[in-house]
């Protein structure tokens, strides 16, 4: 560094004006605080306190806007079932599903016709009431009635036999609408009236004789209306009743039963051979009544069947008159009904209608009653007797014959 001459000269200027400071004088009074200074820096943070009593809660602060949804939580168990609802409106139909696949084939229904064979084969070597004890099970494999040997059937039978038929002996079936009678007191004309007889398969009943008083006119009961052969081919199942019952007698007997029914059924072959006899005829009546018409008999096989034998459904005969009755008529003829594929007939049938009662003179009494009608099947019942006025008599009528009838045809499906 450059010194100059101006500043040596100051320097010294300086030293000789300075005076010599003397000893320390006593402290004056304190002057008046000056003007507060400026605010010093801040100093360093001092150590953090311990930490205080904590304080009240304060209110709680507004709810603040909602999370994000948290993840599911693991589903809880099933509560109780509640009560149910009401039923709601039904909706619409939905479209047609697909068709199902086809079931399996039913049973073969011809087991329903000829049966299925679980009673065995059936043999008659002797004689054999079943109206008396009636086997459960009718449904045979094979059919025999052997020559010689009689069973003895109740109306309405109906046997089924899977395999061949062979009829050689007898069978008879049992009456089947019951005949009855009027009572009545010849003196007084009073008594019981008994209800109509039974009409079987025809169309009306037998009607009775009317009850007169001496001297007046009694007329005959007409006979039982029967079915047209249209009609009677149709009887293929024809019950319990077969021909109807004749018209109600007097007090002495009761009126013919009518003749039962009887259906047999093959699955294979059916015979009746040259000695095979089927009957179902109406039954006679005791003193005034009508005779009972012949039943029905059936015989079907799905394959064939062969008659040589004798089939017999004739009417009953009319009962006969006395002093105070007038005779009835007689039954009408019955129906035979063969059925199958292949008819072969060389045997006979008897459908004749019944005879009347004979007459008998009638003398003068209090009451007297004409004779009662003969009931009604394939044919009709003749008419009962009537008395006249002068106690002449006019005979009863002869029942109809009734109907044989053969259809060629499978009958599986018509039963």
């Amino acid at each position: 560094m450059r010194i100059t001459p101006l500043a040596v000269l100051s320097f010294v200027m300086f030293a000789a004006c300075t005076p010599v400071e003397g000893p320390v004088g006593p402290a004056g009074p304190a002057g008046a605080n000056g003007v507060p200074g400026p605010a010093g820096a801040a100093g360093a943070p001092g150590a953090a306190g311990s930490p205080g009593a904590q304080g009240p809660t304060g209110p709680a602060g507004a709810t603040g806007p909602a999370g994000a949804t948290g993840p599911a939580g693991a589903t809880g168990p099933a509560g109780a079932t509640g009560p149910a609802g009401a039923t709601g409106a039904t909706g619409a139909t939905g479209a047609t599903g697909p068709a199902g696949a086809t079931g399996p084939a039913g049973a073969d229904g011809q087991l329903r016709i000829y049966g299925d064979g679980s009673a065995g084969p059936l043999q008659i070597n002797t004689n054999t009431n079943w109206s008396a004890t009636m086997p459960v099970n009718l449904q045979f494999t094979t059919c025999t009635v052997a020559a010689g040997a009689m069973l003895l059937v109740p109306s309405g039978t109906v046997i089924r036999c899977s395999g061949v038929v062979n009829v050689a002996g007898t069978v008879v079936v049992d009456v089947g609408a019951l005949g009855t009678s009027h009572g009545w007191d010849s003196v007084t004309g009073g008594g019981a009236f008994q209800p109509s007889v039974h009409p079987g398969v025809s169309l009306l009943p037998a009607g009775p004789g009317a009850l007169a008083p001496g001297g007046v006119q009694a007329p005959g009961g007409r006979g039982g209306s029967a079915l047209s052969l249209s009609s009677a081919r149709q009887v293929l199942r024809p019950g319990l009743a077969g021909g109807g019952a004749g018209g109600a007698a007097g007090p002495q007997g009761e009126s013919g039963d009518g003749g039962g029914t009887f259906t047999l059924l093959g699955g294979a072959a059916l015979s009746v051979a040259s000695s095979g006899l089927i009957t179902a005829n109406g039954g006679n009546s005791a003193t005034g009544g009508g005779g009972g018409a012949g039943g029905v008999i059936i015989l079907a096989s799905r394959v064939s069947v062969s008659f040589a034998g004798t089939a017999a459904a004739h009417g009953g005969t009319g009962g006969g008159g006395s002093v105070l009755l007038a005779p009835g008529g007689g039954g009408g003829g019955g129906i035979v009904h063969l059925l199958a594929p292949t008819l072969t007939v060389t045997g006979s049938t008897d459908v004749a209608g019944g005879t009347p009662g004979a007459v008998t003179a009638v003398t003068a009494g209090f009451y007297r009653r004409g004779g009662s009608g003969g009931g009604a099947s394939g044919g009709e019942g003749g008419f009962g007797g009537t008395i006249f006025n002068a106690n002449t008599v006019a005979g009863a009528g002869q029942g109809f014959p009734g109907h044989f009838i053969q259809s060629t045809l499978d009958p599986t499906a018509l039963f």
